[in-house]
């Protein structure tokens, strides 16, 4: 055998064992349930390559004047990579639901995709301006999926959506205070529906699209972990609302006492 027909083989089993290399990466978008902490209400999502998860959801919890910050939308977030068994662990500590979507994406998008990340991740890169609606944890994943796809998220997601950004944001988890807070703060433009693309600022609506408009998609769907059922949890998340209701009955039936006794 000849010294070029050897450097063709070679040449051959290398491209062979990258392109089964590259075919045996498994995308996950990743979706984590609500938490009790007023900033994980709702939700979390990340992107996994076979075990490696890229997070946009990182923020210093010593950071001064953190309520403040995250009450003036003025805070700095940054990407994490973790490992996919560590992910489900700190779910399963804080009981929260934890999904994994396996994900049909071509081989070359994939490779592209992971390049992408990793490029995001430098640590000249790793940190972004925190928005709540616009450059949050959910709109960076749903950027990515959109760049894996091929443009085809954005296309299938100009669909009027059923959502508002009240829709999505009062139902909050155990932060009845909050919901009240919203509530009062929210203007008219709050109750206008959005598009799919623009409610994909929440990672519950992202899985969600990815199974009704675009199954072909989503190769398979499995629930890693489940959070046993809570007692009381109407309760919980009303509470505010509860208090607020029974000190309005408790002045109401006092003052007529009041009024008796002067």
């Amino acid at each position: 055998m000849g010294l070029r027909q050897r450097v063709v083989k070679l040449s051959l089993l290398f491209c062979m064992c990258w392109t089964v290399t590259v075919n045996s990466q498994t995308v996950r978008l990743i979706t984590i349930g609500p938490g009790e902490a007023f900033w994980s209400v709702y939700g979390h999502t990340a992107l996994a390559i076979d075990n490696q998860v890229y997070a946009f959801g990182y923020f210093n919890f010593a950071e001064d004047n953190l309520f403040k910050a995250f009450l003036i939308n003025d805070m700095r977030y940054a990407m994490g990579i973790s490992d996919l068994s560590d992910e489900l662990y700190w779910a399963e500590s804080q009981r929260r639901q934890f999904t994994e979507q396996i994900l049909a994406i071509s081989p070359l998008a994939v490779q592209q995709l992971k390049q992408q990340l990793d490029y995001h991740y430098l640590p000249q890169n790793r940190h972004y301006a925190y928005d709540y609606f616009d450059n949050n944890c959910a709109t960076k994943v749903r950027d990515f999926l959109n760049q894996a796809t091929a443009g085809e998220l954005f296309q299938q997601s100009q669909l009027k959506s059923p959502y508002s950004y009240a829709d999505l944001t009062l139902p909050t988890y155990r932060q009845s205070a909050m919901r009240f807070g919203l509530a009062l703060g929210y203007g008219y433009q709050a109750y206008q529906k959005l598009n799919y693309w623009q409610s994909m600022a929440f990672p519950m609506v992202i899985k969600d699209f990815m199974n009704q408009q675009m199954s072909d998609r989503v190769v398979n769907e499995a629930v890693l972990y489940q959070p046993p059922a809570e007692s009381w949890q109407i309760l919980k998340d009303h509470a505010f609302y509860l208090i607020l209701l029974g000190g309005l009955l408790i002045a109401w039936f006092i003052k007529p006492i009041r009024n008796q006794v002067v």
